[in-house]
């Protein structure tokens, strides 16, 4: 997932307003609001609890967004074999059967190489 941003937001009767740290917010009287986009385009407004002055929003809004933020480290790794192209199938004691000429990758099955 990309980069999510959060931001503050203040609501009121007329609507969702974008907080700045120069606005002045009574306390226990302003609804605080988290606004982020989970999927492209569709934005998500999350209320934070009541009595929640602007400082403690803004640290809900950190929080949140390290939460989007992925660990490459953690992700687990895809091993994808490499694939070699032969015409046949061809056990390691040289037995060789017919198929088809496809893209193909080796295996070790009881002790032999096979070429798939």
């Amino acid at each position: 997932m990309s980069h999510t941003k959060v931001v503050v937001y203040r609501r009121d009767a007329t609507g969702y307003h974008k907080c700045v740290p120069q606005g002045i917010y009574p306390a226990n009287t302003t609804q605080f609001h988290l606004r982020y986009e989970v999927q492209k385009g569709k934005r998500t407004y999350k209320r934070l609890p009541d009595g929640t002055d602007y400082r403690s929003a803004m640290r809900a809004a950190l929080q949140k967004e390290l939460s989007f933020e992925e660990v490459p480290s953690l992700q687990a790794k895809r091993v994808v074999p490499k694939p070699v192209a032969i015409s046949g199938l061809t056990p390691g004691n040289g037995v060789s059967h017919r198929v088809s000429r496809e893209i193909r990758f080796q295996c070790r099955i009881r002790g032999k190489i096979w070429t798939f």
